[in-house]
């Protein structure tokens, strides 16, 4: 399936090194993320971990979806500018804290002395 993309306005905001990107894609359906992506990435010669999609909308019955998206220098910069919401924090602290537990259970069981089924 082929979506074309159709860029609205163009922006560099030169605070955030990014450029601020709203536009439009048509295709038969409203496009994943990933495929805009792609998408961004082969327009802006820029690799996919650099962009940061805001927002896919399309509306019924019709084949276009507005898009609004920031291109950024690196990934680096990505990192430092882009805002990460409370329901994203949390699922990593949770991935981090399962991991550490799960670490810890490990070296807990490995360290735990090994007891012969029933010689005395």
């Amino acid at each position: 399936m082929t979506h074309k993309l159709h860029v609205i306005s163009e922006k560099e905001n030169p605070v955030y090194i990014r450029k601020e990107i709203t536009g439009f894609i048509e295709g038969e359906k409203t496009p994943s993320f990933k495929e805009v992506e792609e998408l961004i990435a082969d327009k802006y010669k820029t690799s996919e971990g650099d962009i940061k999609i805001n927002f896919i909308k399309g509306k019924f019955g019709s084949n276009k979806s507005a898009i609004n998206v920031f291109v950024y220098k690196s990934a680096a910069q990505k990192k430092k500018f882009d805002v990460t919401t409370r329901k994203q924090r949390d699922a990593d602290n949770k991935v981090k804290i399962e991991g550490r537990k799960s670490a810890a259970a490990e070296k807990k069981k490995a360290a735990a002395p090994k007891t012969d089924g029933g010689e005395q």
